[in-house]
């Protein structure tokens, strides 16, 4: 098997059946944090989450490789997920709105 080297990062999160926000985080093997991420990563997290979501929120690492092939790097525990240059104000909005949600079904 030969070993890709992953280019460029982003994370990315997700709460409910959406995509709320992303940043990217890591760009040639050093930290570079920039706010949003490209279509082509959206896209590709929103194929990767129409199939199976483990959580109501949780944060997905798309990679792009030197190539420039797009890919699943993991997936995250929301609560144990740095941020970076993501949209705090709609995880707060959205992480509350789930959490609301949850509450509603189970009491």
């Amino acid at each position: 098997l030969r070993r890709l080297k992953i280019r460029q990062e982003w994370r990315l999160v997700v709460c409910g059946n959406e995509i709320i926000t992303g940043s990217q985080y890591h760009k040639d093997g050093l930290l570079d944090t920039e706010s949003g991420a490209p279509d082509e990563v959206l896209e590709f997290g929103n194929s990767v989450i129409e199939n199976w979501k483990p959580e109501r929120c949780f944060t997905l690492d798309i990679g792009k490789t030197e190539e420039g092939n797009i890919g699943l790097v993991e997936i995250n525990s929301f609560s144990c997920s740095g941020l970076y240059e993501c949209d705090i104000s709609k995880v707060v909005e959205f992480a509350s709105l789930e959490a609301e949600r949850e509450y509603n079904e189970f009491s």
